[in-house]
């Protein structure tokens, strides 16, 4: 075998997942189809169990001061102005840190341990069961493993060779994201609303700002980044004369489901493994959450005189990826029902507004 494990993808979700198998001394291969650092349409939020991952990998030492900010909780604030919040426990603080500096950081500790190898500018081509092993083909030649991981996220190839991608009725939402040399205004995330359209301000670096837009996808709404920021003349204003830091990216449809994050030789991590929307800004977090727990569950595999890691053997996985996912998705759910109706999002940020313990629970419960 050329590796225990072969991940494929070099996101958060695939050098986490690295990273806690390099830990507990399984040998893992990494390939990754870009050249590190890399970027991707994204919030930038980190909350506080995502932060709490990143440190207990030894992450935080690499991540450049300059592009993160701590942020003490989330705001809502409706089309009226009222303004509902969510406040983490004093203990814990969320991060809000440039997708590329997050990457950086990643990349370098991971580049500290000695049993894991980074292909970077690898753009795997197939994989296989072999019955004996399993072979990931690559543009410059093969590697054979025990376990293949797929972290390549939304648009996963690893989940649809194994036949886990689940065909459902996408709900067509769609990111879109800038960054501007801006003093952040807030020490929270604020996520404004308006019909069918939501913005997310966060802070990422001493003077950085994340200015996200996610949307339903509507004929009357060009996914243009100026276009949509005419629904929030407030931060309009704000960011207006402003230097932009970065290009416009966007991504989506947002949803993407599977049949189950595993099969023989097969695991699934991070978006990968399923995705519904980014309107909790839960993502980061929840792919590292799941590489924990699947790293301790190979590792245990391991053990077993198999050649090949089946799907017998990745049965907790199936338990503890469902654990970790159906509060996202409860709140998710919950969350986009009221985006749907913004009188019932209006209300309910003015609830929040007049009852902020009862919103934080509400918020809260889900992490």
């Amino acid at each position: 075998m050329d590796a225990d494990v072969v991940i494929i993808g070099g996101g958060p979700a695939g050098l986490g997942t690295a990273l806690e198998l390099a830990q507990a001394g399984v040998s893992v291969i990494l390939c990754e189809r870009n050249n590190f650092p890399i970027d991707k349409p994204c919030g930038e939020g980190l909350m506080p169990e995502g932060v709490a991952h990143l440190r207990r990998l030894g992450v935080m030492a690499h991540l450049d001061p300059q592009h993160m900010s701590r942020f003490e909780g989330v705001s809502f604030i409706n089309r009226h102005g009222a303004r509902a919040s969510s406040i983490f426990d004093q203990a814990h603080t969320g991060m809000g840190v440039r997708r590329t500096a997050l990457s950086q950081a990643l990349y370098a500790r991971a580049s500290q341990m000695s049993n894991l190898s980074i292909l970077s500018s690898t753009r795997v081509l197939s994989i296989e069961n072999k019955n004996q092993f399993m072979l990931v083909k690559h543009n410059t030649g093969s590697l054979r493993t025990r376990l293949i991981i797929g972290a390549d996220g939304l648009r996963s190839s690893v989940r649809k060779w194994a036949g886990l991608e689940l065909k459902t009725r996408s709900s067509m939402r769609f990111g879109l994201r800038k960054h501007f040399r801006l003093k952040p205004w807030s020490s929270h995330v604020e996520v404004y609303f308006a019909p069918g359209l939501e913005a997310y301000i966060t802070p990422c670096g001493p003077e950085q700002t994340n200015v996200t837009f996610l949307w339903h996808k509507n004929p009357d709404q060009a996914p243009c980044f100026e276009n949509l920021l005419t629904y929030f003349p407030g931060i309009l204003e704000k960011i207006k004369n402003t230097e932009c830091i970065s290009q416009e990216r966007a991504i989506g449809p947002l949803e993407h489901r599977c049949t189950m994050p595993m099969a023989d030789g097969i695991a699934l991590v991070g978006d990968a493994s399923g995705y519904l929307d980014a309107i909790t800004g839960e993502g980061n977090s929840i792919a590292l959450s799941e590489a924990q727990v699947l790293a301790k569950i190979i590792k245990q595999a391991l053990s077993s005189s198999r050649p090949i890691i089946s799907s017998e053997y990745l049965k907790p996985y199936v338990k503890a990826h469902k654990f970790i996912v159906k509060k996202y998705y409860t709140n998710t759910r919950l969350l986009l029902r009221l985006a749907r109706y913004p009188r019932l999002m209006d209300n309910f940020i003015a609830w929040g507004e007049k009852y902020p313990r009862a919103f934080s629970w509400v918020i809260n419960k889900s992490r």
